[in-house]
């Protein structure tokens, strides 16, 4: 019988370690079996958090491209939801990473279960009939990680090339938000240089009439201004003589 103390596990990480060790019985003692127990919860835990920031991306994606298709609905994004893009994009990109470091690092698990069953588990001529089937065993059992390794593997290229999916989405829905609000700010312009372009029509008009009209009202007055000397004269008289 084996004691083993867990520090630092929740008890549902400690049973679920425990069914891995055995399910192994009596091979548990294979120097990758722990890492591949370790590669499996992290593979849980990428994977759910990649499907939560892809649903979240996805929903991102689709109310942008269903604002930018009503002109009279659609409105500058607010600061918060500009924060929320960003944030979102750079837990993307960071998933991203993680993803591909982890990637590298079963590469190296599957390279040195390559390299255990060339040197450690290989069989010789010299060993006992103990020793071969132990070495039997543990090389079947480095076969069985390494198929399963080879399946995280896989795993992880096809999230790798989802996350990329996810940025491409994100980057897609600027470029058109950015567009958008180009036409708009272009529309925008367009009608205000009609405006002005109306405005400056109706003051070509009133000029013209001012030319025309101008001139006669500046006769009428000076006319005016004759004529209601003459009338003072006349209400005055001729001067008094004073001999």
């Amino acid at each position: 019988m084996t004691y083993a103390a867990m520090y630092g596990c929740t008890p549902s990480t400690a049973g679920k370690l425990t069914a891995w060790l055995k399910m192994f019985r009596g091979q548990a003692s294979y120097p990758l079996l722990m890492p591949l127990i370790f590669a499996e919860f992290e593979r849980k835990s990428h994977f759910n958090v990649l499907d939560r920031e892809r649903t979240s991306s996805r929903q991102l994606v689709l109310n942008t491209f269903a604002a930018t298709s009503e002109v009279e609905n659609f409105g500058p994004m607010t600061r918060s939801g500009m924060l929320k893009s960003t944030n979102l994009w750079h837990q993307i990109s960071a998933l991203k990473i993680g993803l591909e470091c982890f990637h590298d690092q079963i590469v190296k698990m599957i390279e040195h279960s390559e390299v255990l069953a060339r040197s450690t588990f290989s069989h010789s001529k010299e060993d006992s009939e103990s020793i071969e089937r132990y070495t039997t065993e543990q090389h079947d059992t480095g076969e069985r990680i390494k198929r399963r390794l080879s399946e995280i593997l896989a795993e992880y290229n096809i999230r790798v090339k989802e996350c990329n999916s996810a940025l491409g989405g994100m980057e897609l829905a600027s470029q058109k938000e950015s567009s958008f609000n180009t036409r708009r700010d272009s529309k925008k312009s367009i009608s205000i240089a009609r405006a002005m372009k109306r405005d400056g029509g109706q003051m070509k008009t009133i000029l013209h009439l001012g030319m025309v009209f101008l001139p006669g009202t500046f006769l009428a007055i000076r006319r005016y201004e004759q004529d209601s000397s003459f009338l003072l004269m006349a209400m005055r008289g001729p001067p008094a003589n004073d001999s």
